[in-house]
């Protein structure tokens, strides 16, 4: 279990894909949880057994996709009416120029929701990584 000393909990357990980065190195493995022992995790690409401090930080997968297509789908349709607009001239009501600042507004909004996509869970001083017994549970 991951945890900031309040509400915020994340519990992990055996078979749960991950994403983590270890004090000695600053690339990031993409793995999956084989067995929690007393104080290391096995992981499947991993040869050998890690120490619970040997982690550094822990990321987990925002659900933002959908917001990110929608946002992306909408300024298409925003940019594909205002290409028309300037080819046709007979609408009186709608600005192309404005359908492109909007078009282009909504897609940049789309691109920068890719930066908040990923959630950082670091181990530092407010934060701790421990082992439960969940035995129970089978």
């Amino acid at each position: 279990m991951l945890d900031k000393y309040g509400k915020k909990r994340i519990k992990l357990q055996e078979g749960d894909n991950v994403i983590y980065t270890l004090k000695s190195e600053s690339y990031r493995f993409y793995d999956h949880i084989r067995s929690l022992k007393d104080s290391t995790v096995l992981f499947t690409n991993q040869p050998y057994e890690l120490r619970l401090d040997e982690f550094d930080t822990f990321y987990f997968k925002r659900n933002i996709s959908s917001i990110r297509k929608g946002l992306s789908f909408i300024s298409v349709g925003f940019l594909a009416t205002s290409l028309i607009d300037i080819s046709i001239k007979d609408l009186e009501n709608y600005n192309a120029r404005d359908g492109f600042i909007i078009g282009g507004s909504l897609f940049a909004i789309g691109q920068l929701l890719r930066a908040i996509q990923w959630k950082k869970f670091k181990l530092r001083s407010n934060a701790r990584i421990r082992i439960l017994d969940t035995t129970f549970k089978k």
